[in-house]
């Protein structure tokens, strides 16, 4: 007689849940590091409009553009660039508006004069409200960075 050995080959279920488990794994890893890279990024360029628009006012006041100052009104979800001594109001039309996107705030504004709003000087571009504010993520308020406003008008982080 013939002696025939029939094996049977496949896959399990224990097998199927162990790749499965595995997968969901890997899955939950990328995405929390995925998000976590959207949140910098977003931070970053949050950071790079607020310090434009500082930027733009400061430069624009020592150019004397328009025979003009300018200043910056520092809200929680925006930065506003305005033209004039004093604040305009938000629904200004020549103001231009720096939303922040809804995960990233500014937070902890301490200007010299307890204002929010940064004035700029004629000529000089100096201001009377120099300190510092942080442009954060809302979700985790480790994640940002701290602005510095000297009087000279210069910034930095």
């Amino acid at each position: 007689m013939l002696n025939s050995q029939h094996t049977t080959r496949g896959v399990t279920l224990v097998e199927i849940l162990l790749v499965i488990a595995i997968t969901i794994l890997l899955a939950s890893v990328v995405l929390s590091s995925f998000g976590q890279y959207r949140l910098r990024q977003s931070l970053a360029g949050s950071i790079e409009s607020v310090l434009a628009a500082i930027s733009a006012a400061h430069l624009n006041t020592i150019s004397s553009k328009n025979d003009s100052p300018y200043g910056v009104n520092l809200k929680p979800d925006e930065a506003i660039y305005f033209a004039g001594d004093s604040y305009p109001g938000d629904t200004d039309p020549a103001n231009i508006h720096y939303v922040l996107p809804a995960t990233i705030e500014i937070a902890n504004v301490s200007l010299n004069g307890g204002d929010t709003k940064i004035y700029f000087k004629k000529l000089m571009g100096a201001t009377d409200n120099y300190g510092t504010f942080d442009i954060r993520a809302k979700t985790s308020t480790g994640v940002g960075t701290t602005v510095t406003i000297y009087q000279t008008g210069a910034t930095s982080i």
